[in-house]
């Protein structure tokens, strides 16, 4: 923890950023806050505990907003990192102005959320573990499809379509979203018709979802929305050797559909 300070800080106090997004606590609550010269003395506040919080999503906002041209450090647990390689291939952040300040999850967290993005990443996943391994999503796969049609039946029967799931992922950043459109999903019908819902936003996200779980996280009706989008992920690790979030450099597989487009037009 005090080196996490000590280099925020030294990022502001150098001029090295112009200022620096982080988690505090305040009061019960953890809230994001931009540390700047003007408000260093919040560094003190910082908070790493279990508690998460969708900060890469703001980052661009902050970017955005800025006076200058300074980076903007950002402190990230690994998923969170992945997301923002994410969001920077979507050329909604630029890498050039963030500066990352890493942080590792604890064991009991890495435990709770079945994490799997650490540095030996990669290896993990060419050895066949890592992502590859679910025990639930084995299951539910190897089930008959009526049987997978009653589980998801019976869980998406509690959504109240909150849009939790999507207001919270990292990576839903789509001004226009198509799950707002009445000739998608049909407005004040609840729950939302099954499945198209909940897949319109499993298409949406895929190539792009870094298995964060923060949309199962917020979910207030205990959906397990991870299953869903996990089952996508794991897809294009086994079917296309690609895992979103891993490397800045490495182009999503359906970006040729975005070419198709462009060379349509």
């Amino acid at each position: 923890m005090d080196e996490i300070r000590e280099k925020i800080t030294s990022l502001i106090k150098d001029g090295k950023a112009g200022s620096v997004l982080a988690i505090v606590k305040n009061g019960i609550n953890v809230i994001p806050v931009q540390i700047t010269a003007q408000n260093l003395d919040e560094v003190s506040n910082i908070c790493l505990d279990e508690r998460r919080y969708p900060i890469e999503k703001m980052l661009a906002s902050v970017i955005d907003a800025r006076d200058d041209s300074s980076p903007v450090g950002v402190v990230l647990r690994p998923c969170e990192k992945a997301a923002v390689i994410e969001l920077h291939k979507l050329q909604h952040i630029n890498m050039d102005d963030v500066i990352l300040i890493d942080i590792d999850c604890s064991k009991e967290l890495r435990d709770k959320c079945a994490c799997d993005w650490k540095d030996d990443l990669v290896v993990k996943v060419k050895e066949g573990k890592g992502f590859l391994k679910d025990e639930t999503l084995d299951t539910l796969e190897s089930s008959t499809s009526r049987e997978r049609w009653e589980f998801w039946s019976k869980h998406f029967a509690r959504c109240i379509k909150c849009y939790g799931c999507r207001n919270v992922c990292p990576v839903c950043i789509c001004k226009a979203c198509c799950l707002e459109e009445a000739d998608v999903v049909e407005k004040g019908e609840l729950p939302p018709e099954f499945p198209i819902f909940h897949l319109a936003r499993a298409v949406d996200v895929a190539g792009r979802c870094i298995d964060c779980g923060k949309c199962e996280e917020a979910c207030p009706v205990d959906i397990p929305l991870r299953l869903i989008h996990k089952k996508v992920f794991r897809d294009f690790i086994r079917d296309f050797k690609y895992i979103p979030g891993a490397s800045i450099d490495e182009k999503c597989p359906l970006d040729f559909i975005e070419s198709i487009k462009e060379e349509g037009d």
